[in-house]
C-alpha cells in the first residue's frame, strides 16, 4: 500500500497547556486546517482518548467524509489521532515541548492510500508528499499567528 510521511514543526509563544487545549480539540481544526470543512463529535464528550468525530474535508478539492478517533492522549505533551476515509489512513501525531522561545510543536502525519487513490499515489507519490508538506506548513502558520496574535482570554474562549 503506498504510503507518505510528512512532519511539520513550528515554535509558537505560548506554553503548551495553551496550545494543547487548542489543537486538542478537533472542533478547532477549520479555523487552521484550510482542507477541513466541516467537524463534530460523534463518541464522547469532548476530547480525549477514544473520542470520535466525523469530520468532511477536501484534500487536493477532493471532498471525503471520514471518521477521526483520538488514540493515545497524554495532556499537554502529546496527542495521537487516526482519520481515515475511502482514500486514506492517516496516523498523526501532535508533541510539545517547551522550550526557551515557548513551545516547540511538532505533527508527524502517515498517510497510506487506500481505494481508487493507491494508483495515482504510486505513481505520484513525490508530488502529493510535496504537496502535503506544502499544506502542513501553511497550517502551522496560520496556527502559529492564532495562538500568538489573540491575548490568553480570547485563545480560551476559542475553546468554548
Amino acid at each position: 500500500m503506498p504510503s507518505i510521511t510528512v512532519t511539520a514543526q513550528t515554535t509558537i509563544r505560548r506554553s503548551p497547556e495553551e496550545i494543547f487545549a487548542f489543537i486538542a480539540e478537533p472542533k478547532n481544526d477549520p479555523q487552521w486546517c484550510r482542507t477541513v470543512e466541516e467537524i463534530h463529535q460523534i463518541v464522547g464528550d469532548g476530547p480525549g482518548l477514544g473520542a470520535k468525530y466525523a469530520m468532511s474535508h477536501a484534500p487536493g478539492g477532493m471532498k471525503f467524509e471520514a471518521v477521526v478517533e483520538i488514540v493515545a492522549y497524554v495532556p499537554y505533551e502529546r496527542m495521537e489521532w487516526r482519520m481515515t476515509d475511502k482514500g486514506h489512513v492517516l496516523d498523526g501525531v501532535y508533541s510539545l515541548e517547551e522550550v526557551e522561545e515557548g513551545t516547540r510543536l511538532t505533527q508527524k502525519s502517515h498517510f497510506r492510500f487506500v481505494g481508487l487513490l493507491r494508483i495515482p499515489s504510486f505513481f505520484l507519490k513525490g508530488v502529493i508528499q510535496k504537496d502535503i508538506q506544502k499544506e502542513m506548513d501553511g497550517q502551522f502558520e496560520k496556527l502559529k499567528r492564532i495562538l500568538e496574535l489573540e491575548p490568553a482570554n480570547e485563545v480560551q474562549g476559542m475553546l468554548r
